[in-house]
């Protein structure tokens, strides 16, 4: 068997903890907050109803993250004792964010479903139980980052830029995500317009934040250098340059370039912005499962 004695000398290893079930419960909590954000703005501020992409959002996030995170647990049983460290973990935080997101969000939906209930969803309960599911989401949103840049042992994921991407490309996948939902959920093409230019906007910061990113890795500790260089030149570099960079951020800005600028019919814009939606959700989640597996702890003088 070879051995890669680069490595060995430096006593360099690859984090073996957080997989596929991680980078899924962490992919689905960001898509699904981030989604409940995109369809509270196009019901507020566009006046169109999108209660479809309020309750994906609360799905994804109640029951998909949860679901993924509980999977990958050893003892399943123990799952209750995860948020009694709040103070000290953001593992335990998360958890509680996540219940806090689940519970305001279909507190504010509810009166959709139970029109019995005293309060609706544009009066001033309804307004709150909105308030607080928004910060819950942005909390959801951010802790996906955070519980990684808290991980000193592992400088690639030790530093305050990444909570930032990871933001970022939640709301970039939540308005693909979108895309795909407005053909059911009656987005008009004129609604359709404002998350155009904020999805333009977003995919370009999400390349600059990645190539920021990993400048500053590539400049910073050994172990951080040489998780850099597995996404680059090594055996993540097939998925990390082929399905986030290329298929996940270059393919959906040109494709809703194309669809912002050339004036497509409906039916056209419709069709590309959703196959946009479906290459910016595939590299999503292949953004944080190369994320994991590139996490490389710091070797031992």
């Amino acid at each position: 068997m070879a051995i890669n004695t680069a490595t060995f000398e430096l006593g360099i290893r690859r984090q073996k903890a957080w997989g596929g079930l991680i980078a899924l419960a962490l992919f689905l909590a960001g898509i699904g907050a981030g989604l409940f954000l995109v369809a509270a703005f196009v019901e507020r501020h566009l006046a169109a109803p999108f209660n479809l992409g309020l309750i994906a959002g609360i799905l994804l996030v109640g029951v998909g993250s949860s679901l993924a995170f509980i999977l990958d647990l050893g003892r399943k049983d123990r799952f209750w004792r995860v948020m009694l460290r709040p103070l000290k973990s953001w593992i335990s935080r998360g958890v509680i964010l996540i219940m806090a997101f689940t519970v305001f969000g279909i507190l504010y939906l509810a009166p959709e479903l139970l029109a019995w209930l005293p309060w609706s969803k544009d009066g001033g309960l309804g307004s709150v139980f909105l308030t607080a599911a928004v910060l819950s989401a942005f909390g959801v949103i951010m802790y996906s980052g955070f519980v990684l840049s808290y991980s000193p042992s592992i400088s690639f994921w030790n530093t305050a830029l990444l909570p930032v991407l990871v933001a970022v490309y939640a709301l970039m996948g939540a308005v693909g995500a979108t895309y795909i939902l407005q053909l059911a959920g009656g987005i008009s093409t004129a609604n359709l317009k404002s998350l155009e230019l904020l999805e333009i906007w977003l995919i370009i910061t999400s390349l600059v934040l990645v190539a920021v990113y990993l400048l500053t890795m590539h400049y910073s500790s050994t172990a951080a250098r040489e998780a850099a260089r597995l996404l680059l030149k090594g055996n993540l570099a097939p998925l990390f340059l082929g399905g986030v960079v290329l298929g996940g951020l270059a393919l959906p800005l040109v494709l809703t370039l194309i669809v912002y600028s050339a004036g497509l019919d409906p039916a056209a814009s419709s069709a590309v912005l959703v196959i946009g939606g479906l290459c910016e959700l595939a590299g999503g989640f292949a953004f944080r499962y190369v994320l994991l597996k590139a996490g490389v702890y710091n070797p031992l003088y």
